[in-house]
C-alpha cells in the first residue's frame, strides 16, 4: 500500500526537504472550531481536553474547521483512556472472572488502545516533542515560541 502523500502546508512547513513540485492544495474555510454541545453533559473530560489543546494548535497554526473532527477524535480518546485508567486504578490491573479466578482487567486493554489512538492523533497535529521537531513555520517569530512555549506550561 503506497504512502499518503504530504499536504503541502506539512511540505512548506518542513521547509520541502525534498524539492518535489508542490501541489496546489485546498485551502480550508476560516471558521471558528467548536466543540460537540453534548460534550457539557456527557462528557467533561473531553471538553476540558478541548480547551486545553485548542489554544495550542490555533498559536502553532495548526488547527482549522476542516479539522475539527479529528480534533474531536483526539480528545474522545484522550476521555476515554482517563475513563479507563480511573477503572483500572479504582478496580485494579486483576479482576475476578466468571470462574472465580483472577483475571487481567479488560480496561487494561481498553486504556492502551485509548492511548496509542491519542499518541496518532498527537503526532498528526504536531503536539510532541518529534513531531515539532519536523515542522518548520516560516516567517514565525521568537514572541510566537515565547508564547506557545508559555500556553504549553500553563
Amino acid at each position: 500500500m503506497p504512502t499518503p502523500a504530504k499536504p503541502t502546508a506539512l511540505k512548506l512547513l518542513a521547509g520541502n526537504p525534498g524539492q518535489r513540485p508542490l501541489n496546489n492544495d485546498p485551502v480550508p474555510p476560516e471558521g471558528e472550531l467548536v466543540p460537540p454541545a453534548y460534550w457539557a453533559e456527557s462528557d467533561p473530560e473531553a471538553l476540558a481536553e478541548w480547551e486545553r489543546v485548542l489554544p495550542i494548535l490555533i498559536k502553532m497554526r495548526l488547527a482549522t474547521v476542516a479539522d475539527r473532527t479529528a480534533l474531536i477524535g483526539y480528545c474522545e480518546q484522550w476521555s476515554l483512556y482517563l475513563t479507563a485508567n480511573e477503572l483500572v486504578r479504582s478496580q485494579g490491573l486483576l479482576i475476578v472472572g466468571q470462574k472465580g479466578n483472577d483475571v487481567r482487567n479488560p480496561a487494561v486493554q481498553i486504556a492502551r488502545d485509548a492511548l496509542a489512538m491519542v499518541k496518532v492523533f498527537c503526532t498528526e497535529f504536531g503536539l510532541t516533542p518529534s513531531a515539532r521537531s519536523r515542522i518548520s513555520i516560516p516567517g514565525s517569530s521568537s514572541d510566537d515560541d515565547a508564547s506557545i512555549a508559555s500556553i504549553l506550561s500553563s
